[in-house]
This record gives C-alpha cells, structure tokens and sequence, in this order.
C-alpha cells in the first residue's frame, strides 16, 4: 500500500486552518471514531479535529479561564 504524504500533509493543513479560523470557543461534542480508544472529537463550529487529549487540554483551558 501506498501512502500519499501529499494528500496528508494537504489534509492536515485543511484542518489546522479550520481550528485556526473557528469563531470559537471550539465545541468537540462530536466523537468521529467512537471505536477508537479516546478517539478523534470534532468542533461543530469549525469542523476541525483533534484528538481526546487536545480536546482534554482545551476544555480544561476553558474551565481555568473561566469561559465554560
């Protein structure tokens, strides 16, 4: 099998920019890979995704700033 690293790296770039230009705060309510052990959460603000600990870290980050 051959991996495309173009269509990746095009992919990932996709993403960032859409975390980058979200209103905010990003809402990671929805679960892509429920099968997947922490799995990958989606902002259904942006439709950026990151995995369970940046999602972790970020919602603390909310709690401790006070904007939850």
């Amino acid at each position: 099998m051959k991996i495309d690293s173009h269509a990746i790296l095009a992919q990932v770039r996709a993403n960032q920019a859409a975390l980058k230009g979200c209103p905010g705060p990003h809402d990671f309510s929805v679960n892509t890979e429920p099968q997947r052990l922490g799995g990958r959460w989606r902002c259904t603000r942006c439709g950026g995704e990151v995995d369970f600990l940046a999602r972790h870290w970020y919602q603390n980050g909310l709690v401790d700033g006070g904007k939850s």
